[in-house]
């Protein structure tokens, strides 16, 4: 009988040690990043882990408890919400530590400037990028020009590896901060900021994930009738009022949001799907500057593409949402089939193997190789 006592208090003991555990987790002021680094998934699968019913549960929850995903201070104290005030910072302005600033120096025939959101690790994925759709032997003239963005990474040799990749193909772009899914949007404005500086001769900068398959060939096609365009973004977008901001701990895991990072809304503004998106380069230099006083804000589409147009007057959106699949498999079906017409530009590709054979398929698709 007394063993019997005895287990019983133990699994009781455990059970409450569990509940106090979660309980500081929920009230923690910052949670754990358990992001892969450089996924930027948030957009594709906010939605989709998430059925009605669970976003009705969330949306009433957040009318009813504004205080649920409240914040503590470092002695476990609640620091009170406040209203419509966010308590963010203003970005950090990153400096750079690898600039190549002579990209687009005397490059007379430049339109475009590609910006590839990278993490210092992924090599393979940018070796896919640069003997794939980003191969300049595709085009017949200096039309494009391309930079990988990354931080620093925390591990010595990896830095090692990024100079010498650096100097190999001279288009890595480095900035001055830690490489982390929540740096995304320091990485994004450090973006813009070396558009503003190095590039502005560009008609347009196309921002791409290091995971997006693109069909170069229709991509150039379509952003003929685009050049002359001016305060303007294009991309698979969220209307305004449609994407839920998530917050509950116990239903929305490591997308959560807490208030004071975003207060006063259960939706986010119009923005971007992260995959890619292109904007008039002669909006850069407007977002970058009206970063150095709009809060920061870790979801860097949101931030980038949504936050920051809203301060400035008349930017316009175009919408392309038909021209992106998140399904490998959508864009596999399509090239196979020589009877549909190839729609898709971009494609979430996660996997080097698919991703080299989606652009086979596609050169076999393609009558002309040559990029205008």
């Amino acid at each position: 009988m007394a063993i019997i006592i005895k287990y019983r208090l133990l699994i009781v003991s455990t059970l409450i040690a569990c509940v106090v555990l979660y309980s500081r987790l929920l009230n923690s002021h910052s949670w754990p990043v358990i992001f892969e680094q450089n996924s930027n998934v948030l957009p594709y699968t906010y939605l989709k882990a998430y059925s009605h019913s669970t976003l009705e549960m969330e949306l009433n929850d957040q009318t009813k408890s504004p205080d649920r995903n409240r914040n503590t201070n470092e002695n476990g104290d609640v620091v009170p919400y406040s209203g419509n005030a966010t308590n963010n910072p203003l970005p950090q302005d990153v400096s750079f530590i690898i600039s190549n600033p002579n990209i687009c120096k005397n490059v007379s025939e430049l339109k475009y400037i590609v910006y590839v959101h990278s993490a210092p690790h992924n090599y393979v994925r940018r070796n896919l990028l640069r003997t794939t759709w980003l191969n300049t032997t595709f085009f017949s003239r200096s039309i494009m020009k391309t930079v990988f963005l990354i931080g620093r990474s925390a591990k010595p040799e990896i830095e090692i590896k990024v100079k010498a990749e650096a100097e190999q193909y001279g288009d890595i772009v480095q900035g001055d901060f830690i490489d982390e899914y929540r740096n995304l949007t320091l990485k994004g404005i450090f973006g813009l900021k070396w558009v503003s500086t190095y590039c502005k001769e560009a008609l347009l900068l196309i921002k791409v994930d290091d995971d997006a398959f693109v069909d170069i060939f229709k991509l150039v096609k379509m952003l003929k009738m685009y050049e002359e365009t001016k305060r303007t973004i294009i991309c698979g977008f969220y209307k305004e009022n449609t994407m839920p901001i998530l917050r509950n701990p116990l239903t929305c895991g490591k997308w959560c949001v807490k208030w004071d990072e975003f207060p006063g809304k259960a939706f986010f503004p119009r923005y971007c799907t992260g995959l890619a998106y292109i904007i008039s380069v002669d909006l850069v230099p407007m977002l970058y500057n009206m970063s150095r006083s709009t809060p920061f804000f870790w979801i860097d589409d949101v931030y980038i593409t949504g936050l920051l147009p809203r301060t400035i007057d008349n930017v316009q959106y175009v919408s392309i949402d038909e021209k992106y699949t998140l399904k490998e498999s959508n864009a596999i079906g399509e090239l196979k089939d020589v009877n549909k017409t190839l729609t898709y530009i971009f494609v979430h590709a996660s996997y080097p193997d698919v991703f080299k054979s989606m652009w086979q398929l596609l050169l076999e698709r393609t009558d002309n190789h040559t990029v205008h």
